[in-house]
């Protein structure tokens, strides 16, 4: 009955040649003829406007996409991210828009560090060490693989006891107040340095890789 008032409330319309409803929730519009090909008509008189209008008239845009987090594993949608930006980057291009295309590597910094330090105690388990995974530590499978993986490379060559490691750092409490939140991350931050300071840069840097 819905379908039927909005059906008869629609103003007649050159574009439309006939509409139908069809069962409840829809309804069908149906174009004419001469409306599905006035677009070829418009292309082919002219096909530059067409393909390449003058949309953007030179404003700049940053696009940024793909950008995979190094602290995950790779997935499907690090590929899906990549093509649609880089095509929606060509449709900006020829549209008049200057784009500057961005990637972020992200293997830098504080993300970087914690990763290098998790894969770095799960090296030790790999060795035979009893370790305690710190709280604020990366605790999924992939990180277990990565560190047996460095332990078949190097074996014992970045070897420290755990207890040194952890030797009059800040305890890693349980809890979820924010004063416990702000101790976790003093932890993690605390065994970072210690495990830099132990290694020294050089290892340090080709465990992070």
């Amino acid at each position: 009955d819905i379908a039927e008032q909005l059906v008869a409330a629609l103003p007649a319309s050159a574009i439309v040649s006939k509409v139908e409803i069809a069962g409840p929730g829809f309804i069908n519009f149906f174009l004419s003829a001469d409306s599905r090909f006035a677009v070829v008509r418009s292309i082919l008189d002219d096909v530059t406007a067409f393909s390449s209008p003058d949309i953007g008239h030179g404003e700049k845009v940053l696009l940024e996409f793909v950008s995979a987090n190094p602290t995950g594993p790779m997935h499907v949608g690090h590929g899906r991210g990549a093509a649609y930006g880089s095509a929606l980057a060509t449709i900006l291009a020829a549209t008049g828009y200057k784009v500057h295309r961005e990637y972020y590597i992200n293997d830098a910094g504080r993300q970087a560090d914690v990763l290098a330090v998790s894969v770095y105690l799960r090296y030790l388990e790999a060795a035979g060490e009893t370790v305690r995974i710190p709280s604020r530590a990366y605790p999924a499978d992939y990180v277990k693989v990565c560190g047996t993986d460095l332990f078949v490379q190097a074996g014992m060559k970045y070897f420290n006891e755990f207890s040194e490691i952890i030797d009059g750092l800040p305890g890693d409490p349980e809890g979820d107040t924010d004063d416990i939140k702000t101790q976790k991350e003093d932890y993690i931050d605390a065994v970072i340095q210690r495990v830099q300071w132990l290694l020294g840069e050089d290892n340090y840097r080709a465990v992070q890789d």
